[in-house]
């Protein structure tokens, strides 16, 4: 693995989370092809842009299946198709400050779509192609007015928030019993 030091171009996420201004970031890749096809780009601005696809995986049965973020009426809620559970209020800003790192504005990503949370946050979703990687890798970003962007894998982020989605309803059962 490449590593370059934090004053260098590096990539997507960097940092140390424990020796804050010593980031250390992905060295660019040569051969990133951030360029999508214009009816890949025309697909995705026709895209409803209240839900956001954070994770897609093969179920047991071999079907794909997909994680959503949704945003509607100032809820945020995570769901797949059929069923969406609404998270805590602050859920997206805590997972992403444990998890994220800071943002590389300059790192070669393609914008694969963004999610509109309110309050001037924004959480999107982008891909970067490292130079010893084969497969691009899947990133959110979430940014805000007075944050510092934070990125972090997709799937870490996704896997945080199905967590916190499948104790909620426990959760709340207990309080209303108690």
């Amino acid at each position: 693995m490449q590593v370059a030091p934090a004053s260098g171009k590096s990539g997507v996420c960097g940092g140390d989370r424990d020796a804050p201004g010593k980031a250390l970031r992905i060295a660019r890749s040569p051969r990133l092809s951030a360029k999508w096809p214009a009816s890949r780009k025309r697909s995705l601005m026709l895209r409803d842009r209240t839900m956001l696809k954070i994770r897609e995986f093969a179920d047991t049965g071999g079907v794909l299946s997909a994680v959503y973020l949704l945003a509607t009426d100032g809820v945020l809620k995570i769901g797949n198709e059929a069923a969406s559970v609404a998270l805590p209020e602050n859920a997206l800003a805590v997972v992403m400050a444990r998890y994220g790192a800071p943002f590389d504005p300059d790192a070669p990503i393609a914008d694969v779509a963004t999610l509109v949370l309110g309050d001037g946050r924004t959480l999107r979703h982008v891909r970067h192609l490292a130079g010893y990687d084969v497969i691009a890798r899947d990133y959110l970003v979430y940014e805000g007015p007075g944050l510092a962007p934070l990125c972090a894998l997709s799937t870490t982020v996704a896997r945080a928030l199905e967590h916190l989605a499948s104790v909620i309803p426990a959760r709340r059962a207990r309080e209303r019993r108690g």
